[in-house]
């Protein structure tokens, strides 16, 4: 006896994936990197606020935010979202825009089973989620 296809979102789950499979989870990657491409802009923006704050009162303004060091100024939300899209650190050395712009790319980039990940690692709620991956 054959077993009955499976469906998610009303949509049968096949190999090879159906044109209706790579549609549904391109919707869901866009998301993914809509919310997180949101929390990483602003996360960034209030770290350039507070960094631009530091330095208000004084004589010497360093060249600006974008050429501050990574390990002196991120913030524990950047480091949360940066562990679960950069798989690799950052020391000493690394400039904030650097970093910015490895975000950006590894986001950009990311495929729907790193989509996935990420989407689990900061337990994202998303209005549906990726269907034929394991």
């Amino acid at each position: 006896m054959k077993k009955a296809p499976k469906k998610e979102y009303g949509i049968e789950i096949v190999k090879p994936w159906s044109k209706e499979m790579y549609n549904h989870n391109d919707k869901v990657a866009d998301e993914v990197r809509d919310i997180v491409g949101r929390r990483w802009k602003d996360a960034y923006k209030t770290a350039e606020v507070e960094y631009d704050a530091e330095y208000e009162d004084e004589d010497f303004t360093p060249e600006g935010f974008e050429y501050a060091e990574w390990s002196n100024h991120q913030t524990d939300e950047l480091e949360v979202l940066r562990e679960a899209v950069i798989l690799v650190g950052y020391g000493p050395g690394f400039e904030m825009n650097r970093v910015d712009g490895d975000f950006d790319l590894e986001l950009e980039t990311a495929s729907y089973w790193r989509l996935k990940e990420i989407a689990e690692d900061l337990e994202l709620n998303l209005t549906c989620q990726f269907i034929g991956l394991k």
